[in-house]
């Protein structure tokens, strides 16, 4: 695998040096994801002044190829991942990295007896394997984050490329990026002398280390972390999994201080991150904006007698649509012309949703949507007559309110985050306080039951996202931040 490195690093070198000046590190990238992270930094580039001085390299290559490919004028390199078990030089077989006995990968015990011998039994490293080979496993996985040795091999990648293509510029955009980027100038400091660093922070992981960013333990919504989700994710094993939850907490705090200015989308998120390190970064707001809706509104494909209440995003425990359900069984019942359509990803969640509602006899009036490209997402929020969002977690932005509010059609969240900003209270929509499902409903049969209070609420928050969330306004603070240049 050396040797392919070495001739793709040349490729890229021979490629891109001279062309390029800006590289962004992403997790993922346009077209293989719908996420809002990364449509919201590919169309702020797309956008930009010089897209073709853009170069985004994303590591999530299945095998030990380097793919390249552009989307609009964006040039993009695919790089392999990990390779697994690279300490041990790649001498485990492959075979045996995936092969599992009784819940355990045998991959796994080699290194767990390596740590143990090397480090002890109370490192983190032991630990972090010591629950790898526990057959149950914390909820939510093992983060991993908090583990130098998964970057060796994408910390060195990163620091070559950056080095012989002279980038001026990197962008990490969002939480796994900018722990990658913060382990590779760390281990190549001299590599990076010079080089322009940014995050761009854009979820609650800096304030979360729980696999799913909830900020919420037992319905208490987290102030100050003190790791107490341990509990719920590991009764079996709390001390050890505590452990790994403070260290990765540790690692991302440490990661952000490597960056130069960090860019946040909202000012829920500024508060929450200048708190985190007290002041002493230079952190901007660059709010997500909404592209690619269609001009006019179409004519709803449905039937007069439905009223259709759509929830928009990943199907998950922090967007709240299973809980939604649990508590809508009454009011759907009790009305017939009510009908729910869940859009987005999230198949463990989305079978939970089925079962519930096939026990209760709702399935036929909750739709499950599945994913929705751009054009078919914009039509189904037109097709709502309201738009829900039961988020359980304090949202770091969401789109959902802009993309509802430039197709006019109102929508209903529990309060929290950045949807303070998003919606604006009795105006664009409605707040009710979190876990209040009775206000909820209330909230949106008013919506439902008042076609002139729908109406004025949807052309308000249109007016308000053309207003507050333009694309000239996200350029114009993402220029001030990265250069017009760019």
């Amino acid at each position: 695998m050396r040797y392919k490195i070495d001739s793709a690093l040349n490729e890229i070198e021979s490629t891109f040096k001279g062309v390029v000046s800006t590289l962004i590190v992403s997790d993922e990238y346009p077209p293989e994801t719908t996420g809002g992270a990364e449509i919201s930094m590919h169309e702020l580039v797309r956008d930009s002044s010089a897209p073709d001085r853009h170069l985004v390299i994303k590591f999530t290559g299945n095998d030990d190829i380097f793919r390249f490919y552009t989307e609009d004028s964006i040039k993009v390199i695919v790089a392999p991942k990990l390779p697994p078990y690279e300490i041990l030089n790649n001498s485990i077989p492959k075979w045996a990295s995936k092969l599992n006995l009784f819940g355990v990968r045998i991959g796994d015990i080699p290194l767990s007896i390596l740590y143990a011998y090397k480090f002890g039994l109370n490192n983190l490293r032991t630990t972090y394997y010591k629950l790898l080979l526990k057959r149950r496993k914390p909820s939510g996985g093992i983060p991993a984050d908090a583990m130098p040795e998964n970057y060796t091999y994408r910390a060195k990648i990163l620091s070559e490329i950056v080095s012989r293509l002279g980038i001026s510029r990197v962008i990490s955009n969002n939480t796994r990026s900018i722990v990658l980027t913060k382990n590779s100038i760390t281990r190549s400091p001299d590599q990076w002398a010079g080089v322009h660093k940014i995050a761009y922070v854009r979820d609650n992981r800096f304030f979360c280390a729980r696999h799913n960013q909830i900020m919420v333990v037992k319905d208490r919504v987290c102030t100050n972390c003190d790791f107490s989700c341990s509990h719920e994710d590991a009764p079996f094993a709390h001390h050890d999994f505590r452990m790994i939850l403070k260290a990765v907490r540790e690692e991302r705090l440490s990661s952000l201080k490597a960056f130069d200015d960090i860019i946040v989308t909202s000012k829920y998120l500024h508060k929450q991150i200048n708190n985190l390190l007290q002041s002493k970064a230079s952190v901007h707001i660059v709010p997500n904006f909404v592209s690619g809706a269609p001009k006019q509104k179409k004519s709803p494909c449905k039937s007069e007698n439905e009223r259709i209440i759509t929830i928009v995003g990943s199907i998950n425990e922090a967007k709240g649509q299973l809980e939604f359900i649990r508590n809508s069984v009454e009011n759907l019942r009790s009305d017939k012309r009510k009908i729910i359509h869940i859009v987005g990803r999230g198949e463990r969640v989305s079978k939970e949703i089925a079962e519930f509602c096939h026990i209760n006899k709702i399935e036929n009036q909750v739709k499950m949507r599945g994913f929705l490209d751009r054009s078919n997402l914009f039509m189904a929020i037109d097709e709502a007559d309201v738009v829900v969002l039961p988020t359980i977690w304090p949202e770091p932005f969401g789109r959902v309110p802009l993309e509802a509010g430039t197709m006019r059609t109102p929508v209903v969240a529990f309060d929290g985050g950045a949807y303070r900003e998003t919606i604006v209270d009795g105006h664009t929509g409605y707040l009710v306080d979190r876990g209040d499902y009775a206000a909820l409903w209330r909230k949106i049969d008013q919506i439902l039951e008042d076609e002139q209070l729908r109406s004025q609420i949807g052309s308000s928050a249109y007016l308000y996202v053309k207003e507050k969330y333009s694309n000239l306004r996200a350029k114009e603070a993402y220029h001030l931040v990265v250069g017009k240049s760019d």
